[in-house]
């Protein structure tokens, strides 16, 4: 089980995320943020989904490497920088998940009953 209080792990909670399939190694996180006044706008690419459990109806906690992403799912989407990314991976042939129910899918099936 991830406890956020005692992990030791950088922190992530995205304002948007898709799921992308990289076939092997596996399933990984494009995460980006609006950005603010005085902190432009960022994306980054998790290492490959090592762990994952549902906090409640709306989130799920996902281990990556020595990074812990907390998923909101109203956060499935992109930002305007992730959308560029996103679409030159599509266009390798990387499979982006960025719809509700897949992610959904995906997730829940990856869990791990502690």
């Amino acid at each position: 089980m991830i406890d956020l209080n005692t992990v030791d792990a950088m922190i992530y909670t995205p304002d948007r995320w898709v799921i992308v399939d990289w076939g092997n190694p596996g399933l990984a996180i494009i995460s980006g943020w609006g950005g603010s006044y005085l902190y432009g706008a960022s994306w980054r690419r998790s290492s490959v989904i090592t762990h994952v459990q549902r906090e409640d109806d709306d989130t799920f906690v996902v281990k990556t490497g020595s990074s812990v992403y907390v998923l909101r799912l109203d956060g499935i989407g992109y930002t305007s920088m992730s959308a560029g990314i996103a679409e030159k991976m599509k266009s390798t042939g990387v499979v982006v998940l960025e719809d509700r129910e897949s992610i959904e899918n995906i997730l829940n099936g990856k869990i791990q009953h502690d």
